[in-house]
């Protein structure tokens, strides 16, 4: 009964909102659209729907169920099988919006952000990050951002304040290294790691790899950190002889106070009580502190078929079940009337959704919903060649275990990667030259590129 009662009232909540008015006029046949997402609950996807088809009675919304596996493997490859069938539904979101277009999957949505005045709502920072070749193909669906998550308790077994929720990155690099104290085997930040909690991976700026001073300013910090142990560069000896594990990850039994994290890699333990009681520590989510106005999120977006007979109709359904004002208040208030643990941040700007956010955010995140920053997209669903790149840094050069031995240092491969890097952009677009650059010329490979067979 409860669910029953949530669900009514979070949707005459939504529909007190005056609908927007887009300049795109739906059709008024009967027809039917199918859509699948990787990550909602079932139930909250066919209350989205609900919402959508009470707006648009004459429009059906079927929803297509894939069942997502860890790490969405088994969401993309249900989405590869339906498209090897020539049955994707009519939306559908994608972890990789570069394969969807490579593979023709999806049409260019251009068009519609122009036609759409709520489309100029979505923040900057998404609108600058979801373009490929200077063209839109996705709309953002689902906000996953990195949280700060704080051991209080250290901070205040060595004494130091806990920080404003204001904080900035140059006060978190200060604080990472008073809270260092190597001695206890107690680090002023957590796990080892890249940058890309904090900006874009490889420099990425929408158009190249840059491989600037930005990235190796940062990719030199966090491997130095590992070096002098500001970081967890502990060795598994050493660990195993404090807590009987040699790989175990400081932060999570309690030696770290501070480590950036998400809800998917296990931190709703740190928000719902369960390692607090275990450890006895207390934590604290904070928003990231990032060198640029924006918070990185590892962010889902949702792409139009190509094969869509309604992609007018499609655009709204996308809006109405993802980003758009209706759907993410819904979203809110479902949550929280399900009590449901969620980080998602609003996806536009508009300060009635922001209110409601916070006002629906389970009690320790209120703070990390009011003050966190727009949200910035991770490069990997739009960045051509992205993965190649993954190849090339972590398993062919190993770069990210050498830059933390100080066998080589980020400025010293930064010429080397860039060329390599936008080598792997270039031969993207190679080979999907309908939406290469205007100008687009061809790759040219490096003469020192390494292989696959090379790191064999």
């Amino acid at each position: 009964m409860k669910k029953l009662v949530s669900l009514v009232l979070a949707l005459l909540m939504v529909f007190s909102i005056t609908a927007s008015l887009a300049e795109i006029v739906p059709t008024t046949e009967e027809i039917t659209l199918t859509y699948a997402d990787c990550g909602e609950d079932l139930e909250l996807t066919m209350a989205l729907a609900d919402q959508f088809m009470k707006q648009y009675p004459n429009i059906k919304v079927e929803i297509i169920d894939l069942a997502p596996g860890f790490l969405n493997t088994g969401y993309d490859t249900a989405i590869g099988n339906l498209a090897s069938t020539q049955d994707l539904p009519d939306v559908f979101w994608v972890t990789r919006v570069t394969d969807a277009v490579g593979n023709e999957w999806c049409i260019n949505l251009d068009k519609y952000y122009a036609e759409d005045p709520d489309a100029a709502l979505i923040h900057d920072s998404i609108l600058d990050a979801n373009l490929i070749a200077g063209k839109r193909y996705s709309v953002p669906a689902q906000s996953r951002p990195y949280m700060m998550l704080i051991n209080k308790t250290l901070f205040d077994q060595y004494n130091v304040p806990m920080p404003e929720y204001t904080w900035s990155w140059e006060e978190f690099k200060d604080l990472a290294l008073e809270l260092n104290h190597p001695e206890d085997m107690v680090t002023g930040y957590g796990n080892a790691t890249t940058c890309d909690a904090f900006i874009p991976m490889y420099g990425w700026d929408g158009e190249s790899y840059t491989v600037g001073d930005l990235y190796i300013e940062t990719e030199e910090m966090f491997a130095e950190w590992r070096l002098t142990r500001v970081s967890d560069g502990f060795v598994g000896p050493e660990k195993e002889a404090l807590f009987g594990d040699p790989n175990v990850q400081l932060f999570n039994v309690g030696h770290a106070c501070m480590n950036a994290g998400d809800l998917l890699w296990g931190g709703t333990q740190y928000i719902d009580g369960t390692l607090a009681a275990e450890l006895g520590c207390e934590f604290e989510v904070y928003p990231v502190p990032t060198p640029h106005e924006a918070a990185m999120d590892n962010m889902f977006f949702a792409c139009i078929a190509a094969s869509c007979e309604h992609p007018d109709e499609a655009w709204l359904l996308a809006k109405w079940m993802t980003w758009g004002k209706e759907a993410t208040m819904l979203r809110n208030q479902w949550f929280h009337d399900e009590e449901v643990l969620q980080i998602s941040l609003p996806m536009i700007d508009d300060a009635e959704v922001k209110q409601h956010a916070i006002d629906c955010a389970d009690p320790a995140l209120k703070n990390f919903f009011m003050y966190s920053k727009p949200t910035m997209p991770m490069a990997a669903p739009h960045a051509p060649g992205f993965q190649d790149c993954n190849v090339q840094y972590f398993n062919v050069e190993n770069l990210q275990n050498r830059f933390a031995a100080g066998e080589v240092s980020p400025s010293d491969v930064a010429d080397s990667l860039r060329e390599k890097f936008n080598f792997f952009r270039d031969r993207w677009f190679a080979q999907n030259p309908e939406v290469a650059p205007e100008g687009f010329t061809g790759a040219v490979t490096p003469t020192d590129l390494a292989t696959g067979t090379d790191a064999q």
